[in-house]
């Protein structure tokens, strides 16, 4: 057979010859051999299409692909190229960039998004029945009235879950301690109640009568006093909803003022029972409150036996107790966010003891709590119980044992442990990181950390806000930390800083503001 040579001004690599058997495949189809200056053999080409977007080409006996714009040889294949602002095969969008939950990531569109055009043009489409974006909720449909309004934000007293969503409007039972109601049937503020605890044992009565409803109590600013309770103890049950902070004329949740605008206090004077206490009641949420001058042998604030309770934008201050200052927790699962623990001690736990259960803290500050055995938290010595702290900041908490942590073991991550010394702030077997603590040695904190001074506003007077300048900026992981703070603000880049783990939230229960 003659010989073929490839023209002096073909396309080489390395300065060997190529064969592309797509233009020479009518010669040699029937004999399935290629020759290229002395190269033969079974052509590698046959039977590569380059997914219809390439021309095959002969490379030292092996297939590779020369591929059309918009995409990339991998082996004997052509792929799109994910990012480039075309749409190729295998792709059902691209907006010309890496970033991910904007519409459209890795070359699908999110959830709840619509994509069109090169670049794709992403947009949320309120009506499909999924999430995106800003919508708040999204039942599938465009009315409005049925709680999930046609631009898919849920309407003033409405509560919408899941996508698609439901939406439900609960039933409120009004707290008001200034209430001069003759009869309060709770439904209005008009016809408040004028205790806590007739509120909730009306709130109980109406689940108890229609299982699975959907109840919330709603307390309006003012302080309510133990002698309000019978056995000077708020008994809660099951499924309570419990939220603070009203001015008392609010018709959707929605319009209630930050907890400490419109405080609505619980006192318990210093009396020998729990402000609160739970049994056998899971589903309870705790929003808003300021509860101080708790006293009890178990939880001066809140006792929780048997119990799972969510506690959120509350402060428990000055309460004491023989365990668990502020909270008492026996084969409970308790999560607290955005709250502070001030100045509450026991002989264990200064502010949470965790006899059995489990107790997590986001967005928390523990301060100046005291204690025999964790200033701010213990659990008892089991050998297998465990508290998670994120974006937690411990100050000046003390004890003769682990001045802020006393525990079997400790996930801690993006928090500041500061004011204690080097001298065991922490006893617990720790995991975790991106924590700032005066002792980053043993297992005191988890990796990687740095005892760096996290330069607080003014922690002696409670301001444990961020200066500028402080190594706590930008320094936490994102995939740990919660998208706000505290205060409920968002994170925030700060172009002076630099995100030494890979995102820009900060370490600390406050995110830094200019």
């Amino acid at each position: 057979m003659a010989k073929l040579s490839w023209p002096s001004s073909g396309v080489r690599l390395n300065h060997r010859p190529l064969c592309a058997s797509m233009l020479m495949g009518a010669l040699f189809m029937g004999l399935g051999l290629t020759s290229c200056e002395g190269d033969s053999g079974p052509d590698p080409c046959l039977g590569v299409n380059c997914n219809l977007v390439g021309t095959c080409i002969n490379v030292g006996g092996e297939a590779q692909c020369d591929c059309s714009l918009g995409y990339e040889s991998v082996g004997a294949t052509c792929q799109a190229i994910c990012g480039d602002g075309m749409i190729g095969i295998g792709e059902l969008c691209d907006d010309g960039n890496y970033n991910v939950a904007d519409g459209c990531t890795i070359c699908r569109p999110d959830a709840g998004y619509t994509c069109q055009g090169e670049p794709s043009i992403c947009a949320t489409a309120c009506g499909d029945g999924s999430i995106g974006g800003g919508e708040e909720c999204d039942d599938g449909n465009a009315n409005q009235g049925d709680g999930c309004d046609p631009q898919c934000q849920v309407e003033p007293g409405w509560e919408c879950v899941g996508a698609p969503s439901v939406c439900e409007l609960p039933v409120v039972i009004h707290v008001d301690y200034s209430s001069s109601a003759s009869n309060p049937g709770g439904l209005s503020w008009a016809q408040a109640y004028p205790t806590v605890q007739a509120g909730v044992d009306a709130a109980n009565s109406y689940l108890l009568s229609s299982p699975g409803a959907d109840v919330e109590l709603w307390v309006a600013r003012g302080t309510y006093y133990p002698y309000d309770y019978p056995g000077h103890t708020l008994t809660l049950h099951a499924d309570i909803r419990l939220y603070g902070g009203f001015q008392g004329t609010e018709q959707a949740r929605s319009e209630r003022s930050p907890y400490l605008s419109a405080q609505t206090i619980l006192n318990g004077e210093g009396t020998v029972e729990s402000i609160m206490s739970a049994t056998g009641a899971d589903g309870l949420i705790i929003d808003g409150f300021i509860l101080q001058n708790g006293e009890g042998s178990q939880g001066g604030a809140l006792r929780l036996d048997s119990s799972n309770a969510t506690v959120r934008n509350c402060t428990f201050t000055d309460s004491h107790a023989s365990n668990g200052g502020a909270i008492y927790i026996l084969t409970s699962t308790v999560a607290v966010y955005n709250s502070t623990f001030l100045r509450n001690d026991s002989g264990r736990g200064g502010a949470v003891y965790l006899q059995d259960g489990g107790f997590s803290a986001t967005n928390t500050v523990f301060a100046e709590n005291s204690s025999g055995w964790g200033g701010a938290f213990a659990t008892a010595n089991t050998g297998s119980l465990s508290g998670t702290f994120t974006n937690c900041t411990f100050y000046a908490n003390d004890a003769t044992y682990g001045r802020a942590i006393d525990a079997d073991f400790a996930n801690i991550n993006n928090s500041i442990v500061w004011g204690h010394g080097t001298n065991d702030p922490i006893s617990a077997s720790v995991t975790g990181g991106n924590n700032v603590s005066e002792d980053v040695s043993g297992s005191g904190t988890g990796d990687p950390n740095t005892n760096a001074d996290p330069m607080f506003t003014n922690a002696t007077a409670g301001d444990f806000t961020l200066r500028a300048g402080s190594p706590c900026i930008d320094a936490a992981s994102d995939t740990q930390a919660p998208s706000s703070d505290i205060l409920g603000r968002l994170r925030y880049d700060d172009p002076s800083s630099p995100n030494s783990a890979g995102g820009i939230a900060d370490i600390g229960a406050y995110e830094y503001q200019p």
